[in-house]
């Protein structure tokens, strides 16, 4: 049973975190590490999640960057008109 959730992120800044089990038991972490170097986001909690499936939410801001990495504006056509959208592809940064 896990007691910390490691994720990929790239500059966040994090405001809170919660994860509920299926069981609608709420956990919030002790701990949030945003290691920018490595672009991990370590959530550390006190107590073990245990197996099972469940919903975290984390609540984040960010700026919308242009370097096509972590969080970012894109743009798209749509019936011959531009419109912008954010983006993320939720894997690693230098995955693609």
């Amino acid at each position: 049973m896990a007691k910390f959730l490691a994720l990929i992120a790239l500059e966040l800044d994090v405001h809170e975190v919660c994860f509920t089990n299926s069981h609608g038991q709420q956990y919030h972490p002790s701990d949030v590490v945003l290691d920018g170097n490595e672009e991990f986001l370590v959530l550390v909690f006190d107590q073990a999640l245990g197996v099972g499936e469940g919903v975290l939410g984390i609540g984040f801001s960010a700026v919308l960057n242009a370097h096509l990495k972590g969080f970012y504006k894109c743009t798209y056509l749509d019936g011959g008109e531009k419109k912008n959208m954010a983006v993320t592809q939720f894997e690693p940064v230098d995955a693609r």
